[in-house]
């Protein structure tokens, strides 16, 4: 869907701070709890993403059992990775001695999460997927003709949230960008009221093929849940 070559622009750090929020939409994978551990299972070190500290004080020998019940007595939990530290050496030695040149971006990922998720020694459960955000995503761009345009702009109230720009060329997305790329055709502090001025803008950039798109956080949550 990405294409290897595409183009992107305008995505500082600022303008994207919601990214990750936006991903978790949908997503009820949202606290995690990783243990590293040497391959008799001695445990090495524990992370939970909340900061809660669970002390674990016997040897990982099953890591499916373990991971089962694990998640059974710590309810609040949703994921958990067990991970080997020499898996975690022969994943990042798999991943980084091969050349991936004939991949698109998400073909990519997902076949290094297909790795990370099948090699000996890592155990996730449950299993990594793409983000439901993502899925939905590629849903809308696969019913987009070529060489269109979609202008994505999610708002938390009437303040804009996040906004993405994607150009689709050859069946693959080419550019992405979001409203700042527009910034030169007076598209500052975007409002939920300004959809026409944000339409007009794009005509005048990428021409008559574009859509755009406006809602709040509740509704894209509510799009993914239903999709």
């Amino acid at each position: 869907m990405i294409d290897k070559d595409v183009c992107i622009m305008d995505l500082d750090p600022y303008t994207w701070r919601n990214l990750g929020e936006v991903l978790k939409l949908g997503n009820d994978m949202r606290r995690n709890f990783y243990i590293l551990c040497d391959d008799d299972g001695t445990i090495i070190s524990t992370y939970d993403t909340e900061g809660e500290v669970i002390v674990i004080d016997e040897k990982v020998q099953d890591p499916k059992s373990y991971a089962e019940i694990f998640i059974k007595e710590n309810p609040g939990i949703q994921r958990i990775f067990i991970l080997r530290k020499s898996a975690l050496i022969e994943f990042n030695r798999h991943m980084q001695e091969h050349s991936y040149e004939d991949m698109d971006v998400d073909e990519y990922v997902e076949y290094a999460v297909q790795q990370f998720n099948n090699t000996a020694g890592i155990y996730v459960y449950p299993k990594i997927d793409v983000p439901p955000v993502i899925k939905l995503l590629k849903k809308y761009i696969q019913n987009l003709t070529d060489d269109a345009y979609v202008a994505i702009c999610i708002f938390n109230g009437e303040n804009l949230y996040f906004s993405i720009i994607i150009g689709k060329k050859n069946g693959k997305i080419k550019f992405v960008s979001t409203l700042d790329y527009l910034e030169n055709k007076g598209i500052k502090d975007v409002k939920q009221k300004d959809q026409e001025k944000v339409l007009n803008a794009m005509k005048d950039v990428f021409g008559t093929n574009i859509s755009l798109k406006f809602m709040t956080v509740d509704e894209l949550e509510t799009k993914v849940f239903n999709a």
